[in-house]
């Protein structure tokens, strides 16, 4: 009776696929298994009112499934970054915010950078913005 070498091919090449695989796994950070989230932010314009409401949308989706998250904002100035964190909460895939730019903001260009934090990892959308009076 003679065994034929086909299945002990076959197994060797199944254990070095599933050993490539695992090696694979190993150095694709965690991360990228977690990221594959969407924020989307609603701004009005890029000129907000001083000392008035400027009202944003916030949406936080992964492909149809809405998302719960939390929500910080980077203002960059000239000076320096400014961190304001905010007590919003993206609920069921949504948040509404309203920024108010003080009067010493007037005429000054300000990067704005809307961090969104979820189960699913982290997105910045950012916009600049000039104040106006």
């Amino acid at each position: 009776m003679s065994h034929s070498p086909v299945p002990r091919r076959f197994a060797r090449l199944a254990i070095a696929l599933a050993g490539a695989v695992a090696a694979l796994a190993v150095l694709i950070p965690s991360s990228a298994f977690a990221s594959g989230f969407t924020a989307h932010v609603k701004f009005p314009n890029h000129h907000p009112i001083a000392n008035k409401p400027w009202r944003i949308t916030i949406t936080a989706t992964r492909g149809r499934q809405k998302l719960n998250g939390t929500i910080k904002y980077v203002f960059v100035t000239p000076v320096g970054p400014m961190t304001r964190n905010a007590t919003v909460k993206i609920k069921r895939g949504v948040a509404h915010d309203s920024l108010k730019f003080p009067g010493d903001a007037v005429g000054h260009r300000l990067g704005l950078n809307v961090v969104v934090k979820t189960r699913y990892g982290t997105d910045t959308v950012k916009w600049w913005v000039t104040t106006r009076k």
